[in-house]
């Protein structure tokens, strides 16, 4: 066994004497490697990607963009928590499960919070594995925005409220926001690899 670490440690024949060069050469290696890794667990290689956002809007600036659209949805979501819940509870008779839904989408408000975060980083940064955390916590909020739906779209419900389909209407309108703005990203991604 300490064979085996000695011919590990043992400088091959080219290495014999250090110098800065290898510095160079071990950092090239290890971005590579991270490269290697960031490709092998994306998922959304298969998404059409463009050079320019309807050909004149630059795909940093549409990231931006996206960042803003998520902080107002961030937004939304605090903001109208307390009158959800209410009306939700009203409406929607599901008892412990809504509860727990309602744990979740705080969860999933903190992800898309820190996930915005994580974007600015690799906006400027230009660090693709901030940017495909970003990505995957995108596609966290298309299924919980999914199953949530498919949960309230066959409720009856106790009071005269909204009509389920309309709020499945509108989240699958959002939904089909979210994929746009993972195109976006995804687009970006795609740009700084690359480089």
């Amino acid at each position: 066994m300490f064979k085996f670490i000695k011919k590990i440690n043992a400088p091959r024949n080219n290495e014999s004497t250090p110098n800065s060069g290898q510095n160079v050469e071990s950092s090239g290696n290890q971005q590579s490697m991270t490269r290697q890794i960031i490709t092998k667990i994306d998922i959304f290689h298969s998404l059409p990607h463009w050079k320019k956002i309807c050909y004149c809007i630059d795909l940093k600036l549409g990231c931006y963009f996206v960042c803003v659209v998520y902080v107002l949805f961030i937004g939304e979501a605090c903001s109208g928590k307390i009158y959800y819940t209410k009306r939700s509870n009203q409406c929607f008779n599901l008892g412990p499960i809504m509860e727990y839904l309602g744990y979740i989408a705080i969860g999933i408000v903190v992800i898309t919070f820190f996930a915005c975060l994580f974007l600015l980083y690799g906006i400027s940064s230009e660090n693709p594995a901030a940017v495909l955390f970003f990505l995957y916590a995108t596609l966290l909020i298309i299924i919980f925005n999914m199953v949530t739906n498919g949960f309230l779209l066959f409720i009856e419900t106790t009071y005269i409220c909204y009509a389920p389909f309309l709020f499945g209407g509108a989240t699958y309108s959002g939904a089909i926001l979210l994929v746009l703005c993972i195109m976006v990203v995804n687009s970006y991604y795609r740009s700084i690899l690359n480089k």
